[in-house]
């Protein structure tokens, strides 16, 4: 067969017709004489064939006086089983594209058969100083199969805006080469200043107007009144009277019920305005605690279907949409800015003595009339549950929930019906509306009822 190539053999062949046919002849052989014919062949590399054939056809001629001219033949073959050497290819990635020293970081490496024979395949993730964070052996590794290896690290002391990295190599053996074949490569993630931000949620502002004096208040009405004239200043939609500036941040924080869209978005702006003003007063809560958030700070991830990219920048665009009645920007500027105050997409102070994601966010769900709560796991590799809730006042309604693609394009209805009031969660696996799995990437999950702005979260799919 094509694959077998002739080297050399004992007995003093010729080549017959083409490179594949090697002839000997033998002549006056006695009786029972037996010739044997030792020959070298050497495999094509790559294989042709997973089996090759040596075929082997002999033929014989006998001249006397009883039998003149007679010919008799014979054949035989025998198989090669040809083995590919080992191939593997590798991919890296890391998630976030950015981080601070601190943060998690997720390191992804694929690795796979390109050999058309089983193989052992390791991978080895190294950290950036060189230790091995994570060490995966998968054993008879079939051809174009696939070796996912997922590691969770923390981002290590940088200096912004360089790039840390990750050095991953893949090794894979077979019966060919039991040294095995390496591949490399490197997963990087940019290094981000820490931030110096510390917010509170608007349940915490609440508490502040409340003054109830059971611990739950932190700073006095003197000092919510100041914090109250600064968001006065720092808005231009909010625009209140002198002497009232307490009682109308308050109405702010604290509205009076059923909640719509604009109730909820200049909520969640006078908070986030109240963390900013904390800040830029210096003042400390009585518990020592500092609360804070810098203008500059880059939201990472970004919020879908806003165009600001810094606290700054949403400032303006809430301002904006909530002086000129852009009503259709209030679902996605309340989300970005409920994820401000909750430090979900902000880097935070290390000495954060409170991260922002606290319990009151949770006791919300029943003051606010719909709520899209936090994904968990994010990022995922089987199914990842997001929680949400229904208040009394809107039991009744029908919530739908989708997921999209980064393009826009439905992906999967994960709810179509009428609820009762409480608290629930759906789950998603990774499949589309047809049963099948999707891409790894970035989606987001979509959630809305009748008469209020659409709420949505973003989750990361890890196949």
């Amino acid at each position: 067969d094509a694959g077998l190539i002739y080297v050399s053999d004992d007995q003093g062949s010729v080549q017959g017709a083409n490179p594949q046919i090697r002839e000997w002849t033998f002549t006056d052989l006695d009786p029972g004489e037996c010739v044997t014919i030792n020959l070298d062949a050497q495999l094509a590399d790559p294989c042709v064939a997973p089996q090759l054939v040596d075929s082997v056809y002999v033929a014989a001629t006998h001249s006397s006086s009883c039998h003149p001219d007679v010919a008799v033949e014979d054949s035989d073959s025998a198989v090669v089983f040809c083995l590919d050497k080992p191939c593997v290819k590798l991919e890296c990635d890391a998630e976030p594209d950015s981080a601070c020293a601190g943060d998690e970081v997720t390191i992804t490496a694929t690795a796979t058969n390109c050999s058309a024979a089983a193989e052992d395949i390791n991978v080895i993730i190294k950290r950036p100083d060189g230790s091995v964070l994570k060490d995966t052996t998968v054993a008879d590794v079939p051809k174009d199969g696939v070796v996912e290896v997922l590691a969770l690290d923390t981002m290590p002391v940088c200096d912004p805006p360089e790039l840390v990295s990750w050095n991953v190599e893949a090794v894979a053996k077979n019966e060919c080469d039991p040294d095995g074949v390496k591949e490399t490569c490197v997963a990087q993630i940019k290094c981000i200043p820490c931030g110096e931000n510390c917010p509170r949620t608007p349940g915490f502002w609440t508490q502040q107007c409340a003054q109830k004096g059971n611990g739950s208040t932190k700073f006095t009405e003197s000092e919510v009144t100041k914090i109250a004239e600064c968001v006065d200043e720092v808005s231009v939609f909010f625009n209140w009277a002198d002497g009232t500036d307490f009682s109308r941040f308050c109405a702010m924080i604290d509205p009076e019920r059923p909640m719509n869209p604009e109730k909820q978005l200049k909520r969640h702006f006078a908070a986030l305005l109240a963390n900013y003003c904390t800040g830029e007063l210096g003042l400390i809560a009585n518990n020592g605690d500092k609360i804070n958030l810098v203008l500059s700070t880059v939201m990472n991830p970004e919020c879908p279907g806003v165009d600001a990219k810094t606290i700054a920048e949403l400032i303006k665009e809430i301002d904006d949409a909530l002086i000129n009645g852009k009503t259709d920007k209030y679902g996605a500027l309340l989300y970005c800015a409920d994820a401000i105050n909750n430090g979900d997409n902000i880097p935070l102070d290390p000495e954060c003595s409170e991260k922002a994601d606290d319990p009151d966010r949770e006791a919300q769900l029943d003051a606010d009339s719909f709520r899209l709560g936090k994904a968990v796991p994010n990022p995922f590799r089987r199914q990842v549950t997001v929680p949400y809730a229904l208040s009394s006042e809107k039991a009744g309604q029908k919530v739908t929930i989708n997921v999209y693609n980064v393009a826009g394009r439905l992906v999967r209805n994960l709810v179509s019906e009428v609820h009762a009031a409480g608290q629930f969660e759906i789950s998603w696996d990774g499949r589309n509306n047809a049963g099948a799995g999707v891409h790894r990437g970035v989606y987001f999950v979509r959630a809305q009822i009748p008469g209020e702005g659409a709420q949505v979260t973003r989750v990361l799919y890890l196949r």
